[in-house]
């Protein structure tokens, strides 16, 4: 195949792009595409997560969640043999505990850490057990008190501990002046944030997921190296405020002529873009006020204002172009399904939600039906005036129930009953204006359930007004129970006048419109013969109009074109501009599948395909004038008929190849 491949005088591989250009990695800069979209769009990136496509960089905080810990610290935290452990009186080791008789007061059990024990400012997570018995006791170092005398009736506990002074011992002291003898287990200490991303002072602890602040007055009590800073980039700062009390906290670039985020002063979570400015050395949280709260997911991106950027989609988990049609998401509040003014909300609650969402964040909510039995028990939007095919989306992961409904809330009635356990659906309610419904698999339990709609079919031609409901079984139409704590998760809604569901469009007060994907002008006539050749294209698509890919003279009077008849389920092959201009179809596809295809013309004046690795018929058609084809576009030739979808590669040959050749290249 490497050989093949050399003799291509065109290949696009989508890998490499910059601002209005698609670069192809092989041709030169004649083969390279100009791109042109003027408006920001999503893509599914390598790991999964949905991202505008201006996004440039991951997560450049480090431990931002606050997740990072050590390894454990403790040897035989299990007591599983009676060893590690240096026991005073009225301590043993023995049935899987430390057991402690209550005969003599303040006797420990003590063993020395690993890694150099506990580090002075650092925070450490300590658990231990209680399986018998009241324990009134103490947890020390050998060189500092932990944890105050306290009270430990049986249950597990979890104490975290920052010690003023380092020591390498770990104790626990029995003390027999209150509770009773008990027996202790599974005794396990961890550092956390163990690479020393964040530093703090005395007024903040980190715990595992957040970082907490009391009573805080300092300016900086939480911060790391923001070396990853660019004077004259722009970042998005993210993070997560909770357990809010008192006071006030912003995000801060700490450094001469740097900037602050906005004063937060209660629980949400918040997004501020920053033009970076002047010299710092870190960043981190700015407290005031005597702030008490917690926060975590803090997230840095760089981010470009660059909007001719084109899209390498990962959906699949291998990356193509994706090119999409201009579309507006008509929903104003795509992620914030709390709107009540604006959303039709009946019989039900949205709550936030803390799990991840498509975008890797926590911007979900969960969908709710109230307590009892009842009927339209849904979050939904009318709109007026309407034509054209619309389709209406949403994002839904299963919680205590596995269902969602799309439905249209004005008559005949549309539903649609969407399992999130197994990524199938079931068309509970039909009607003239249903036209046909999709459910995609997002990855992490997420799916994107769809319905496409003709408002022109409804009684009150124009209208539609849709909806999501909950399904506790998968075949309720209007009634059914709830109770009131009970859903599913939703996130990211989107409306459009399109016959199907394109990329996600998240809108935050407005309806959005992401631009038209164009893709044109890669080629030359050093690079394209007009005697013989290959056309070649690995593709799918799922646009409900027809589409093409070609080699043309810059318009479509001489031209060799690859159309995606979805009407037929064929390619088509389209030549015109020969002695004898002519078209003919492959055998039945599924064009929403990728495809590969190559189409072979020759100095006989034959032309025929290769579709996934089977020739067609041979078409003794005539030949092309001399020097006339010298661009590769995605359309027919003059921007007419745009192709969209998705390419996973797309190259020219200046040679007609051998059956043989041929096979190699097209079979999946």
């Amino acid at each position: 195949m490497s050989n093949l491949l050399e003799k291509a005088s065109i290949i696009t591989t989508p890998t490499a792009y910059s601002d209005g250009k698609l670069h192809s990695v092989k041709g030169g800069e004649n083969a390279d595409f100009d791109f042109q979209r003027g408006s920001a769009a999503t893509r599914v990136n390598s790991q999964g997560i949905i991202e505008n496509v201006q996004t440039l960089s991951g997560n450049l905080v480090q431990n931002g969640d606050f997740s990072e810990i050590s390894s454990e610290l403790v040897t035989n935290g299990d007591f599983a043999t009676d060893s590690d452990w240096t026991k005073q009186t009225s301590w043993s080791i023995s049935g899987g505990s430390a057991n402690y008789d209550f005969l003599s007061d303040s006797k420990y059990i003590r063993q020395t850490l690993l890694n150099g024990g506990f580090v002075a400012g650092k925070t450490y997570k300590i658990n231990f057990e209680i399986t018998s018995g009241t324990a009134y006791m103490n947890v020390n170092s050998n060189a500092s008190g932990l944890i105050s005398i306290n009270t430990y009736s049986v249950g597990s506990y979890s104490i975290y501990v920052t010690p003023s002074i380092s020591a390498s011992d770990l104790l626990f002291y029995g003390r027999n002046t209150s509770g009773t003898a008990f027996s202790i287990d599974n005794i396990s200490v961890k550092e956390l944030d163990p690479n020393d991303e964040w530093n703090t002072d005395s007024s903040c602890t980190i715990e595992i997921g957040e970082a907490d602040f009391l009573s805080s007055t300092s300016n900086a009590p939480l911060y790391q190296s923001s070396t990853y800073f660019t004077i004259g980039k722009t970042y998005k700062i993210t993070y997560t405020v909770s357990n809010y009390s008192s006071g006030r906290i912003n995000w801060n670039d700490f450094g001469a002529g740097a900037g602050n985020g906005v004063n937060r002063i209660a629980n949400g979570t918040y997004t501020e873009y920053y033009l970076k400015v002047g010299t710092s050395t870190n960043f981190g949280f700015q407290t005031n006020f005597g702030f008490t709260g917690s926060i975590t997911d803090i997230s840095v991106i760089e981010i470009t204002d660059d909007t001719d950027l084109p899209r390498i989609d990962y959906r699949g988990g291998c990356g193509s172009l994706l090119l999409e049609p201009q579309s507006q998401n008509l929903i104003q509040y795509s992620e914030d399904f709390s709107q009540g003014i604006y959303f039709s909300i009946t019989s039900v609650s949205v709550s936030s939600s803390t799990i991840t969402d498509p975008t890797g964040n926590q911007n979900s909510f969960k969908l709710i039906p109230d307590n009892g039995t009842g009927g339209n028990r849904s979050i939904g939007k009318s709109f007026l005036d309407l034509t054209g095919l619309h389709t209406f989306a949403c994002f839904a992961k299963k919680a205590e129930y596995n269902y969602l409904m799309l439905r249209t809330r004005n008559g005949p009635n549309t539903a649609v009953m969407f399992n999130l356990d197994n990524g199938t659906y079931n068309v509970n309610a039909t009607s003239a204006g249903f036209v046909s419904a999709k459910i995609d698999d997002y990855g992490n339990g997420w799916y994107r359930c769809s319905m496409t709609l003709d408002p022109s079919q409804m009684t009150n031609v124009g209208q539609l007004f849709v909806s999501l409901s909950v399904g506790v079984t998968g075949n309720e139409t209007n009634s059914f129970s709830g109770d009131g704590v009970s859903g599913v998760y939703i996130f990211g809604m989107q409306f459009e006048e399109q016959s199907y569901p394109t990329s996600y469009i998240p809108t935050s007060g407005s309806p959005q419109t992401r631009g038209v994907d164009s893709a044109l002008d890669a080629g030359s006539s050093d690079l394209i013969s007009s005697t013989e050749g290959v056309l070649y294209l690995e593709a799918k698509t799922n646009n409900s109009t027809t589409g093409s890919i070609s080699i043309n003279d810059s318009s479509a009077t001489n031209r060799i074109t690859a159309r995606f008849r979805v009407d037929i389920n064929k390619i088509q092959l389209t030549v015109v501009g020969s002695t004898n201009d002519f078209s003919f179809n492959s055998s039945l596809l599924t064009l929403s599948d990728y495809n590969k295809i190559a189409i072979v013309y020759n100095s006989s004046g034959e032309y025929y395909f290769f579709v996934n690795g089977v020739k067609s018929n041979v078409q003794s058609q005539g030949t092309f004038t001399a020097d006339t084809l010298t661009q590769l576009d995605f359309n027919r030739g003059g921007g007419n008929e745009p192709f969209y979808g998705n390419v996973k590669c797309v190259a020219v040959f200046k040679e007609a190849l051998t059956d043989a050749e041929l096979a190699a290249l097209t079979t999946i």
